[in-house]
């Protein structure tokens, strides 16, 4: 399992336009070409709210950003990041630690739901519900 952090292209406006200009210092195309392999490979990422995620009506959200892009004279991102995939996970700073808490702690887990869960991720079946 990995976990993407941090994301640089919207610290930068319109920094994959310009990317050739600033990537001696920055080295854009391959923070750019990193995030998108870490995003697209990790099984879950964490934010601490939906607005880091898909923006609101007024910014793009940081993982919004890398939906689609160019680097002109490099490549062109179609389809980077789906930021309605369910590996985004929000989990406020301060989130309540009786319902967050460390995989180790085993006993608090809510474990009457594991054969249901084992059962949409292993069963061989498909249907209307997986």
């Amino acid at each position: 399992c990995t976990i993407a952090h941090a994301l640089e292209k919207t610290k930068y406006p319109d920094s994959d336009i310009y990317w050739k200009k600033f990537d001696e210092k920055y080295h854009f195309s391959c923070q750019f070409t990193a995030d998108l392999f870490a995003m697209n490979h990790t099984d879950f990422i964490i934010t601490s709210t939906f607005q880091e995620i898909a923006g609101s009506k007024d910014t793009v959200g940081q993982y919004e950003s890398h939906t689609a892009f160019t680097l002109p004279g490099l490549y062109r991102v179609v389809h980077g990041i789906d930021v309605f995939d369910p590996k985004f996970n929000i989990v406020s700073p301060g989130a309540d630690e009786s319902i967050y808490f460390p995989y180790t702690d085993e006993k608090r887990r809510l474990t009457s739901f594991h054969p249901e869960i084992d059962e949409l991720l292993y069963s061989p079946v498909e249907n209307e519900e997986h």
